[in-house]
């Protein structure tokens, strides 16, 4: 028999050669790189850091973390419904997601669900006051100081509420329809006028303004949380998750949307590198983190150079 190649004298590393090429041949077939072949390729919609771990979480019950962005492995969270929303508090961790779940853990590890008394979709969580709150679906809200027990509240509204945050002694919600809601406890609520009638996915607040984000690009200011402006952005896709920090802000979402601005009215598009929708953004350290759709994970040190951890 002729030699195939160098060190090639037998049927045995004939038959290695063939296995390799036919699992390299698989790979491209599947457009899966022999790097990201382990990947996770779940739609991940929110992104933490939290007790040195970073935790994101997504559709079919995704929870992925670790202690780097690049070292994130799957979690058994005993549920296959879309989670949504994370938070980290009193020792703990809670998210939740479709149907009304809830999911607390002390260690990432074991995943516990509770009842939360409702069937709507909750969208986020935050901590204010001493209690928890946890809001969605239908205008659900519902309550709870230990994150086991939960009681329901009220908003006044059929829309659903998409964000919510607490700074200068008010809460703000918004939500589906350009709802914006206001209130001195997160129990008696006021609608306010928000200019839009798109639905506004994120909140988040620099210096004593606000600025909340939505479908079809839209942004909309306030300083007191009850006069809201509509500001141009320069783009039409919907954004998904916003933060600020490191003087900025930094938007993400549909098609890999980036776009940064100092003062929510002057906006930068960023290149992503990426066409995949963008739905969380997070920032430690050194470090901006976007996930998204296809198990997308980017990051930047300063909001406008993006390089992939995961997905492409």
């Amino acid at each position: 028999m002729s030699n195939i190649g160098p060190g090639l004298h037998n049927e045995e590393d004939i038959m290695k050669i063939h296995v390799v090429v036919i699992l390299l041949i698989s790979l491209i077939v599947m457009n899966i790189s022999p790097k990201s072949a382990h990947a996770d390729t779940s739609t991940l919609n929110a992104i933490l850091y939290a007790k040195g771990t970073y935790i994101a979480i997504g559709y079919d019950g995704t929870i992925l973390s670790g202690p780097t962005r690049a070292a994130m492995t799957k979690r058994n969270s005993g549920t296959g419904s879309a989670l949504f929303g994370i938070l980290y508090e009193k020792g703990m961790f809670i998210v939740v997601g479709g149907d009304g779940t809830i999911l607390t853990s002390s260690d990432l590890n074991t995943w516990t669900a509770q009842n939360s008394g409702t069937t709507s979709s909750l969208y986020n969580i935050i901590y204010s006051g001493g209690r928890f709150i946890a809001f969605g679906g239908d205008g659900a809200l519902i309550t709870s100081v230990d994150g086991m027990t939960w009681s329901p509240g009220r908003t006044g509204t059929q829309s659903a509420i998409k964000s919510m945050l607490y700074k200068n002694g008010i809460y703000i919600a918004v939500g589906g329809d350009g709802v914006i809601l206001t209130s001195n406890d997160a129990v008696n609520w006021t609608s306010q006028n928000s200019g839009t009638n798109s639905t506004l996915i994120g909140i988040a607040s620099f210096g004593n303004r606000f600025a909340a984000f939505g479908g079809d690009g839209t942004v909309v200011v306030s300083q007191d949380g009850n006069t809201w402006t509509p500001k141009n952005i320069g783009a039409s896709n919907t954004i998904y998750s916003a933060t600020f920090a490191k003087g900025m802000f930094v938007v993400v979402g549909a098609d890999g949307m980036v776009m940064t601005s100092t003062d929510a009215q002057n906006w930068s598009k960023q290149n992503s590198g990426t066409r995949s929708t963008l739905r969380g953004i997070t920032v430690k350290d050194d470090a901006f983190v976007a996930i998204g759709d296809d198990g997308v994970i980017i990051k930047s040190p300063d909001g406008t150079n993006w390089t992939f951890i995961q997905g492409n």
